[in-house]
This record gives structure tokens, sequence and C-alpha cells, in this order.
């Protein structure tokens, strides 16, 4: 529970097919703060936007389900948000894996912290676009009055992540915002969630990076795109060259395959464009990547595909990743704070 008792606690049942929908009727008839509300099946963004609608409080946060509010979270949030006159506050979070190792994430900013106008677009805006931390909405609590004065929602059938999207709406219309550096919020690494359970294709990968390009053209006008969005997708594009080397294919097949690729606009973009610096690997390797990116740049595609080639040859099994779904499970607990 928490130590904030003047709250209601909105449950969402998105047409699951388990006993969910029972167990959260019977939490609201034990619990005179929680509502229980039922719809049909509509995904995640679907889900909170029918828990909004239903929210009356003051404040808002949201809590995926498996995931832990911490018991002074709400308490803490809200009277920081009294005290500081913040439309959002930011907070920390902590990650738990399956075997319940876990890990308090790093401070991003001072603690305390207050963003304006100008320092929002240039301190907090390249991070969203990045994809490193703030894209999750269980991160914030949020401003009833503020979503509701600007009509903001939470996209619906879009290819990436519906909580990026409401992020960049909603920090674009806030008027204030506070980092407070606590840990407020626990996290379950899920193995096989909707973020761990694809591999990038082409296609999603050039929509994902126009639809993040139109929304930071519109929200974050200081920051340099090209650059950011480039590093961003970086290593989704080398999984997908390096995957084009391990089919069953005959190794012709596969090395024209990755060439084509390589001859895409999009793809020599970002290779061209992205920090090698920024991968995770080792310093070897980065060295051998910009012999790798000179040849792109000069569009010698032949000797860069057999780098490919030869790369997918020494190249461990890669754990399962997707291009920057920021989604979460399809049944979020949206806290109202009154």
């Amino acid at each position: 529970g928490q130590s904030l008792k003047d709250i209601e606690i909105i449950l969402v049942d998105d047409g699951s097919t388990d006993r969910s929908g029972g167990i959260i009727d019977e939490l609201a008839r034990n619990h005179a703060v929680i509502r229980a509300v039922h719809k049909p099946n509509g995904g995640a963004a679907s889900a909170r936007n029918e828990g909004l609608k239903r929210a009356a409080g003051e404040y808002i946060l949201f809590v995926d389900s498996d995931d832990l509010l911490l018991p002074d979270a709400a308490e803490k949030l809200y009277r920081l948000m009294c005290e500081t006159g913040a439309d959002i506050a930011m907070f920390r979070i902590q990650m738990q894996t399956a075997d319940g190792t876990a890990a308090e994430e790093e401070l991003l900013f001072e603690p305390g912290r207050v963003f304006h106008e100008k320092e929002k677009e240039w301190n907090i805006f390249p991070l969203f676009l990045s994809g490193k931390k703030l894209n999750e909405v269980w991160r914030n609590m949020y401003s009833s009055r503020l979503l509701k004065q600007n009509r903001i929602s939470f996209p619906e059938n879009l290819v990436i992540g519906e909580d990026l999207l409401f992020n960049l709406k909603v920090f674009s219309a806030a008027r204030k915002v506070v980092y407070s550096g606590e840990v407020f919020y626990r996290y379950l690494k899920r193995e096989g969630s909707l973020t761990m359970s694809k591999a990038p294709d082409l296609g999603e990968i050039r929509r994902q990076y126009k639809e993040l390009e139109y929304y930071g053209n519109l929200y974050c006008r200081q920051a340099d795109l090209t650059q950011i969005l480039s590093d961003r997708f970086v290593q989704d594009v080398f999984t997908l060259l390096l995957g084009k080397f391990q089919t069953e294919e005959t190794f012709s097949a596969k090395y024209l395959a990755t060439v084509h690729l390589l001859k895409d606009p999009f793809i020599s973009q970002v290779l061209a464009v992205s920090d090698y610096r920024r991968l995770p690997l080792g310093n070897p390797f980065i060295q051998v990547l910009k012999i790798f990116k000179f040849l792109v740049r000069r569009r010698r595609l032949a000797p860069a595909a057999l780098m490919l080639w030869a790369g997918s040859m020494v190249r461990r099994r890669p754990r399962s990743r997707v291009p920057h779904r920021i989604s979460g499970p399809e049944q979020p607990i949206s806290f109202s704070v009154e």
C-alpha cells in the first residue's frame, strides 16, 4: 500500500483471458480506493487511455503489471510537485531480473533540479530521442490538469512506443519539470516481453526513424536529430546486416543481399553518420568499425559487405532485440492522487 491514503487506484482489465478480471473485481470489493475497469482488448495505449478517462485525482502515476510502486512514492512525489509547482515529477527506477538481482539506475541530473522551457529542450528531449532512459511513462508523475487542458492521450495503433510519443507531447506542454532523483519504482525485466521478442526489420526500423524524426522536429528543434537518431538505430541496423549472413542461403545470395541493403539510402545514412563509439563494444572492434565506416562513406560496398561477413563469423549469439518499442504489458495500473 501507499503511505498517502487520499488516492484512487484504477485497475484496467484489457480483455484478459486469465483470472485477472476476477482478481481486480475482488480487490475492488475489499478496498474502497480501488476501482476495477473491464474493456475489450485494445493494447497498452487503449488501456491507459481508459484509465485516464476514469481518473478523478489531481496527479497521475502509471504502474505496469508485475512492477511495483514503492510505498512512499505517491506521498513524496505529491509533496514535491506541490512545493515546486511542477507539471511533471521525474524519478529513478530499480531494475530487477527474474533471478532477483536488482540494480538502481544512475542519477541523470542533480536531485531537486527544476527545468523550465529551454532547459527542457536542451537537457531532456535529446534523451527521449536517443533512447537513453526517460521514455517510459511509469518514470513520472503527471499533472492531470496539464493532460486535460492539452487533450493529451496515448496514441493508439502506432508503430513505435506509445510511451515515448505521449511523453514528447506532455513534456512539450509542461511549463516546469522537476527531477526527484529518488528511486520510487521497481521494474521487473521480463524475458519474452513485447520489448524483447522480435528481431529488427528494415521496414519497421525505417518507419520508426521517420516517426521519431517527425516528432523530434515538432518538439526538439534544438537537437541534432540526424546524429541522435542514427546513434539510436545503428545497433539495429548492424543486427539486421549481420543477420543476412546467418541464413541458410548460399554465400553468393547472402553477399548480394547485404550489398543491396548497404545501397539503401536510409541504411547508408545511419552507418555513415552514427558515432560507433557509443556501441557496447571494446576498443579493438571500434577501430575496425572506423574502417567499415570509411568504406561505407566512400561507397566501397563490396569490401564493406565482406567485413560484415567476417563479423558474422565471430559474432556470438545475440540477445533478442526489438527496435525501441517502449510499451509495457496491456494491463497497466493507474494511480490518481487526489
